[in-house]
């Protein structure tokens, strides 16, 4: 072990006689490791303030930059060790020093939450609004992270609150966008507006688009407007349909605001919800009372099989010979979902069948220990005719113009057998096309959820065999 290492450990452990010792045999105590930090980044990282200052004592530059750029202060900032900071500003190191992102101890304490080490560094008069990546200061930070106690002590030092990063977000956006109703109580109490905000939208637009109900609750009791419109026309109902927040949608219903009001390319909640596929978002709003009729064309237009079925399952979808757009996309998506379904019918009927012969083995290896009677014996049937051969299905219609006069049970297949010749898939089609395909998804869904569960299969399978192999043993199973 060289003697760089040496210090370095003896920093890391706290173990001042031994960097007194290296240092009377002539060790740098000042000098890089391979990792590229001094032993003051080590004992600055671990708290140690007495280690800091017998290396400031041995002449250790205890404001050393990294080869990371960062230097003992970011380590002691972010790893919250504020009595390790006292001891630097005593060193005279810069406790304003900026990381290669433009990072400062200040940046890095309010990220981690650490409220004490940012005491320090508002003593020590540190720039508490200095920015940071994306132009983001401490408080976006503690906001944003949800370090309430810290951002309290940035508000308590006078910081601009409402300045905004280079993306345009402010604190109380950032807080939002978190789902942190403690920062943002910390600032509804320091006096931020919370139903204000930039061109991209208000708060309340950033707690729909990530969804955080309780967000939208408290923004609505500081009196924010969840019907507001950003400069896009875009209202919080539109972003929460858009990313399927059914939760957050549900609050702003209740708040008052319109579910159904159009928004960018005047398009309404529920045709991004449906053409971004958010089932469940459609179903918020069919309880609001919202007209769905326009949304089932965007969910063709989307490629999205679970809306599309959502609402045509309530009757939302257009029926018969009106036509609608149909892009490729939606068949293809719509037939790997027929087929999907079909195959965990499939797996779930093979499963129910095993179900059974365990549950004949059992019930014949009862019979065999004479624990139940033998059932009478049947009688013999006369051999009856052999039954009729089901009827050929007719052809399959070679073109898509074909399928509009098929019944609704053969559309599917049809489907499938011209995506799989590359037929190109027209503009419009009858809606009853679209319905079909519809139609065998949902059959496809009933027939599995007709057989057992695989958890449940799966125990019951279980259970039999433990009773199988107790009458294997001539033990009696248990009840």
């Amino acid at each position: 072990m060289n003697t760089v290492h040496k210090v370095m450990i003896a920093a890391v452990e706290g173990d001042n006689n031994a960097l007194r010792m290296l240092r009377d045999a002539g060790a740098d105590l000042g000098a890089y490791a391979p990792s590229g930090l001094t032993a003051a980044h080590a004992a600055a990282a671990e708290g140690h303030g007495d280690t800091l200052r017998v290396l400031r004592d041995a002449g250790a530059d205890l404001g050393a930059c990294g080869h990371n750029g960062l230097t003992p202060a970011h380590y002691a900032a972010e790893r919250g060790r504020a009595d390790a900071l006292r001891v630097l500003r005593d060193a005279g190191a810069d406790l304003g020093a900026r990381g290669p992102e433009g990072q400062t101890p200040a940046f890095l304490a309010a990220g981690f939450g650490h409220a004490d080490a940012l005491r320090v560094l508002r003593d020590a008069g540190a720039d508490l609004d200095a920015r940071g990546p994306e132009g983001m200061t401490p408080s976006h930070v503690a906001a944003g992270c949800g370090h309430a106690d810290a951002l309290r002590v940035l508000c308590q030092a006078g910081v601009d609150l409402g300045a905004p990063s280079f993306d345009g977000l402010t604190v109380a956006h950032m807080a939002a966008t978190g789902g942190h109703v403690n920062t943002l109580r910390v600032l509804r109490d320091a006096g931020v507006d919370l139903c204000a905000g930039p061109e991209m939208g208000t708060p309340a637009h950033a707690a729909a688009a990530t969804g955080f109900a309780d967000v939208l609750r408290f923004l609505q009791e500081a009196g924010a407007d969840l019907g507001a419109r950003n400069s896009n026309g875009a209202a919080p109902a539109h972003l929460a349909a858009q990313y399927g927040h059914a939760d957050a949608l549900r609050v702003i219903w209740e708040a008052g605001a319109d579910l159904g009001a159009r928004g960018p390319s005047g398009l309404m909640p529920a045709e991004g919800a449906a053409y971004h596929g958010h089932a469940e978002a459609l179903r918020v709003m069919r309880e609001a009372g919202v007209s769905l009729r326009t949304a089932f064309q965007a969910a063709l237009h989307g490629a999205q099989p679970e809306a599309a079925l959502e609402l045509w399952a309530h009757g939302d979808a257009p029926r018969g010979a009106c036509a609608v757009d149909t892009p490729h996309e939606f068949f293809t998506a719509a037939v790997a979902a027929v087929e999907e379904a079909e195959a965990v019918a499939a797996e779930l009927a093979a499963r129910r069948a095993e179900l059974e012969a365990l549950a004949l083995a059992a019930l014949l290896l009862q019979r065999r220990r004479g624990r139940t009677r033998a059932p009478r014996r049947a009688a013999r049937r006369r051999p009856g005719p052999a039954p009729a051969a089901p009827p050929e299905a007719p052809p399959l219609p070679q073109s898509w113009g074909a399928l509009g006069a098929l019944p609704e049970a053969r559309i599917a297949a049809s489907v499938r057998a011209l995506l799989a010749a590359d037929q190109p898939v027209p503009a419009q089609l009858p809606a009853r096309v679209a319905c079909g395909v519809l139609r065998a998804l949902a059959d496809a869904r009933a027939r599995a959820r007709g057989f057992e569960g695989r958890a449940r299969g799966e125990a019951a399978c279980e259970y039999i065999a433990q009773i199988a192999g107790a009458l294997r043993g001539g033990v009696a199973p248990r009840a």
